[in-house]
């Protein structure tokens, strides 16, 4: 799967200047992004965590992050083409779980990507053998 867009392309000059006036304010990381959770405002954290996965470009929780807010965003192909980096960290279960919920909220399902380790996918209704 290639990526088609790249963390900088989501990032405007008005965007930085935020993420440099972040840096002034002693505050912790989860303050920045709790005021756009507790009002749902998705497209407020999808530019935060823009300004962050830029700003952080080899943090692999940073980048899940921001594909994770894709999610959340109802941005799916977006959101399985950031959440790609699961090549670089095959076993980390954030990424899985969020390329999952991408893929099956747009009507794909599990095969759609090219795992590296590809993760156990019980459905509902699915008889398995436990033993």
């Amino acid at each position: 799967m290639k990526m088609r867009y790249n963390v900088i392309d989501f990032v405007s000059k008005r965007d930085e200047k935020i993420c440099e006036d972040e840096d002034e304010y002693d505050f912790e990381e989860w303050e920045g992004e709790a005021d756009f959770y507790n009002k749902g405002d998705w497209d407020g954290l999808v530019k935060y965590r823009k300004i962050k996965a830029a700003k952080y470009p080899h943090d692999i929780e940073v980048q899940w992050r921001f594909g994770e807010v894709y999610v959340l965003n109802k941005e799916y192909d977006k959101a399985i083409d950031l959440l790609a980096l699961h090549n670089k960290e095959p076993e980390d279960p954030n990424i899985q779980h969020s390329l999952l919920d991408a893929l099956f909220e747009s009507g794909k399902d599990e095969n759609y990507v090219k795992w590296i380790v590809k993760p156990e996918v019980i459905k509902y209704g699915e008889e398995r053998n436990l033993l």
